[in-house]
């Protein structure tokens, strides 16, 4: 059984593509078998690579699905493939990535969203869609494709087309409890988180006045 946030990721992927940081292959195999996709899976650790070569063989899709064990994408042909990258961090993120690329990027960092979006967005890149998906805690999964498009810094802390109130209820309450933490004689700090929160609920009000 695939979790939400593996299947939310399948979701956005319709072609051919490279997964970093495979783990045990569960996208590869469910792609290959469901929409007949062929995929690369990449690990650097041997252990998850092994035992994501096992499930390809076990599965009988060795045709569809080649597991490599590799440090990111150095010295891998990525010609016309999207590539997947979730689970880790957003700074490893962005040294995997630090190479000249103009693949379709479909990304769920575990942190710091808004230096990723801002990151990969100066790379020439913009949001195409977003997901959002509760499975045990939150993630985001980012879909970035090449062109540029202008965002401010609360688009990019929020993410542009990120419109789930109960996902924007759970970024207040995260809020507001750093406000709490935030000394009182630190105004600059609270004023800024005040309009943060602020922003967010004004969000919310759109929604529930637009999006019904």
């Amino acid at each position: 059984m695939l979790s939400k946030r593996i299947l939310k990721i399948a979701s956005l992927i319709e072609d051919d593509f490279i997964n970093v940081g495979t783990d045990h292959a569960l996208l590869e195999i469910f792609l290959a078998r469901t929409k007949k996709l062929n995929s690369i899976g990449i690990d650097i650790n041997k252990s998850c690579f092994s035992y994501a070569k096992k499930k390809v063989m076990d599965a009988n899709l060795n045709d569809k699905v080649e597991i490599i064990l590799n440090d990111g994408i150095k010295n891998i042909d990525v010609k016309d493939k999207t590539i997947v990258i979730s689970g880790l961090g957003t700074r490893n993120i962005l040294n995997i990535l630090n190479q000249n690329i103009s693949n379709d990027l479909i990304i769920q960092s575990n942190n710091s969203l808004l230096d990723l979006r801002k990151k990969i967005c100066k790379k020439n890149y913009y949001i195409f869609k977003e997901e959002v998906v509760y499975d045990s805690k939150w993630y985001v999964i980012i879909y970035f494709k090449k062109g540029y498009k202008k965002y401010n810094k609360f688009e990019l802390y929020k993410g542009p087309l990120v419109n789930d109130k109960i996902y924007l209820n759970y970024l207040i309450s995260i809020n507001k409890k750093e406000l709490k933490a935030i000394p009182k004689n630190n105004f600059i700090r609270r004023i800024k988180k005040q309009i943060l929160i602020y922003k967010l609920k004004e969000v919310i009000k759109w929604l529930l006045i637009y999006l019904r």
